[in-house]
């Protein structure tokens, strides 16, 4: 891994020798969320905080790349998230019934401690887990679907 002189460029694999990731690193304003695409799945990256202003951009940008896409799986990238409050989350769960309505999944990648508290009262590590938590972006991308998952999930909600 490179990083630039200017602390905003990165270059490198990583430890993913099957990606090749180049981009550039800067800081998103509050309502700027970036969608792009990375070994097929589209990407959506959040701005450092995601709270109450901007919940329904949040939204508004998942769904815009899974119907831009056409893809099984969204991949939403907030390793650069430094605050996360309980609206933001509700944005996600919104997000993932419209995805999960079409059959597509959600995917999330968070490094910071109080966001991936927030996301694992209802990711992994809920009973019925509505989106999977990734440490790394590579990771989020580079998993295999769980499309059986929500199946089995659907039927639950079904007879319930």
């Amino acid at each position: 891994m490179q990083y630039g002189t200017d602390g905003m460029t990165y270059k490198g694999s990583g430890e993913y020798p099957i990606l090749l990731l180049e981009f550039e690193i800067r800081q998103l304003s509050h309502q700027d969320f970036r969608i792009s695409t990375l070994n097929g799945l589209p990407v959506v990256s959040t701005p450092a905080e995601l709270d109450l202003l901007n919940k329904c951009q949040l939204t508004e940008a998942i769904l815009t790349a899974a119907d831009a896409s056409g893809t099984a799986g969204v991949v939403v990238d907030m390793t650069g998230l430094v605050f996360m409050d309980c609206s933001a989350v509700g944005a996600l769960v919104r997000a993932y019934r419209h995805l999960a309505e079409e059959g597509i999944e959600l995917r999330i990648a968070a490094t910071h401690p109080k966001a991936r508290w927030f996301l694992a009262l209802f990711g992994t590590d809920s009973e019925l887990p509505l989106f999977r938590v990734f440490d790394t972006l590579p990771e989020a991308v580079t998993a295999p679907s769980v499309s059986a998952g929500r199946d089995d999930w659907a039927r639950h909600r079904q007879a319930a």
